[in-house]
């Protein structure tokens, strides 16, 4: 039970702080601004398979650089990755809202910092959140309100910042899976440790 709310933890947080940006930004609209839209399913789903394309190819490098298949590696990616588009939900409700109002620089501080202190400023889930992130803007098209909620100004990324960021997102996927594996590493030499050094211990009481 434990190790499930511990898995289900930094999803949570990641999608109440995606929610809570959305609620910003629908709340401080102003109709001046540009109209964030939803496209029709038909023109969704290349995006969608192409988003979940990326999220298993970081997942497969996260799992070698772990050198171990774990439910961490495999699953967080590609979650990360769509529910970021979560920010589309008043759209698809039929309410007027902003650009992609998640899709911030903000954001990803925040939602690094939350899941940083919950996984006791351990630093393996936190890189594969930011792994995603870069990777979805990477993939992502056109403009990004990089300063919501601060700000709702626009930025639009070239193709070479746009792969820029894709080859980051794979670079800090390994990185991630490598700090799980030092992790396990660790937790395993403290069992062994406490494990050989019991009946010392026990003579000594």
């Amino acid at each position: 039970m434990k190790s499930r709310i511990r898995f289900a933890g930094p999803i949570v947080i990641f999608v109440v702080i995606v929610l809570t940006f959305t609620f910003l930004a629908v709340s401080t609209y102003n109709a001046s601004e540009p109209l964030g839209t939803l496209r029709s399913f038909s023109s969704l789903l290349p995006k969608i398979i192409q988003l979940l394309a990326f999220g298993g190819l970081l997942s497969i490098v996260a799992t070698i650089g772990k050198r171990r298949i774990s439910w961490n590696t495999l699953a967080y990616p590609p979650l990360f990755l769509i529910l970021l588009d979560l920010d589309h939900l008043p759209s698809l409700l039929g309410i007027d809202q902003p650009i992609r109002p998640a899709h911030s620089l903000i954001f990803l501080l925040i939602s690094l910092i939350a899941i940083f202190v919950f996984e006791s400023r351990k630093p393996a889930i936190p890189l594969t959140l930011a792994s995603s992130f870069l990777g979805h803007l990477g993939l992502d098209s056109s403009l990004f309100p990089l300063f919501a909620p601060i700000s709702s100004e626009l930025y639009s990324f070239s193709t070479i910042i746009s792969l820029t960021l894709v080859l980051s997102s794979i670079i800090l996927a390994m990185i991630s899976g490598r700090m799980y594996k030092r992790a396990e590493t660790k937790k395993e030499n403290r069992l062994e440790f406490s494990r050989t050094n019991a009946p010392i211990n026990a003579v000594y009481r």
